[in-house]
């Protein structure tokens, strides 16, 4: 009917249309403008509450959550993740069988990988760009010296029989590390100079807590710990300060505290997430419990307060999903849906990402509330 030009002319049409969105949508700069004046707005810290107007905005579209941006896969359940905060490319995990990866975020793969021993990794702690430790489940302490670009090497430097489900806990100044004891309650504190145990901190006669679940650092001199019991007391070098049953009897699974608003957000195997402040009464301090959210399905294995600007809290829960909420009040913002088994572990970038680490294998890095 058109004759050979029009079929050039369909044919030029299928060709190039692809090609164009393929571009367009793939150069940022054209919506960059318009997303960082929104950024500026929603997620400025003189505005705390415009991040929950903006999530009130964003569930009016009925949209599905996002899903991460990337994976990377592992063979085996993953226990604990951490960004490196001396260099942006670098995370760390470490598995249930006691495996060590290190990934690459530039490359989206290994470049690492060690077993020192076949048990599962608690935690990752860095000391500096070269350095840093692993904590085994069954008290064994590791640490990491860097011989070059892709190649670690590792030694014990402390063993004890402690089997536990806390992780180790390195102080602000990089000397001390926090180590749950073999005696219930009880926390080792060792000296990275001396190799050996300065001090013991011991929670008050009697309180029957049971074992330590986790530990956080809120100042230089004050330690937070959560018990089996369900109760979270507060340390000052040796002394207990204050202390406060959030859980009546389940155990404390996870915590993580905000130094700047003296907030704390704790999770347990029940359903419920609870906020506690830290008060000071003419001189006393004192835990408070302030407020509560009852979520659809019980335990969370995880629970980290956002650093960078302590607006988010993230929730990594035993029914596979991370929840995200707000710190202030609690409000719940938005329901992740990825993972195929329980999550285990999450940590911020210091640029927002987010990352999850799970008991399917996989971890997932999340660009959301950026």
């Amino acid at each position: 009917m058109g004759g050979w030009k029009l079929e050039v002319f369909r044919m030029t049409s299928y060709v190039a249309l692809p090609i164009v969105c393929f571009y367009l949508f793939n150069k940022p700069e054209y919506f960059k403008d318009y997303l960082i004046r929104k950024k500026r707005y929603y997620f400025s810290n003189e505005d705390p509450d415009a991040l929950i107007n903006y999530c009130k905005i964003m569930s009016s579209n009925s949209r599905l959550p996002p899903n991460p941006s990337f994976i990377l896969q592992n063979s085996k359940p993953v226990n604990s993740i951490l960004f490196s905060k001396y260099n942006k490319q670098l995370l760390f995990s470490g598995n249930r069988n006691g495996d060590l990866n290190i990934y690459s975020l530039s490359y989206r793969r290994s470049i690492f990988s060690a077993n020192p021993n076949s048990e599962a990794v608690l935690g990752i702690s860095e000391i500096d760009q070269d350095t840093f430790l692993t904590h085994s489940r069954n008290g064994q302490i590791f640490k990491w010296t860097k011989q070059d670009e892709n190649s670690w090497t590792f030694m014990c430097i402390y063993q004890k029989e402690a089997y536990t489900f806390c992780q180790f806990l390195l102080s602000y100044d990089k000397n001390l590390v926090f180590i749950p004891s073999s005696e219930p309650g009880v926390v080792d504190v060792l000296s990275l100079d001396e190799l050996k145990i300065s001090y013991q901190i011991k929670p008050v006669p009697n309180s029957k807590r049971g074992m330590i679940m986790c530990m956080k650092q809120i100042e230089k001199n004050f330690i937070l710990c959560g018990y089996e019991n369900g109760e979270v007391a507060l340390f000052d070098g040796l002394n207990e300060k204050a202390q406060i049953d959030l859980f009546n009897g389940e155990p404390v699974l996870s915590f993580d505290f905000c130094p700047s608003k003296q907030i704390g957000i704790a999770g347990s195997s029940g359903s419920e997430l609870k906020q506690f402040t830290l008060r000071n009464k003419s001189g006393l301090l004192e835990l408070e419990l302030t407020a509560s959210i009852q979520f659809t399905n019980p335990g969370v294995n995880s629970v980290k307060i956002r650093p960078s600007d302590s607006l988010l809290v993230s929730c990594a829960c035993w029914d596979s999903r991370i929840r995200l909420l707000s710190l202030k009040k609690l409000r719940l913002l938005v329901v992740l849906d990825f993972h195929k088994e329980a999550i285990n572990s999450l940590d911020f970038s210091q640029d927002n990402t987010l990352v999850s680490g799970s008991s399917d294998g996989f971890i997932a890095i999340w660009d959301i509330y950026k």
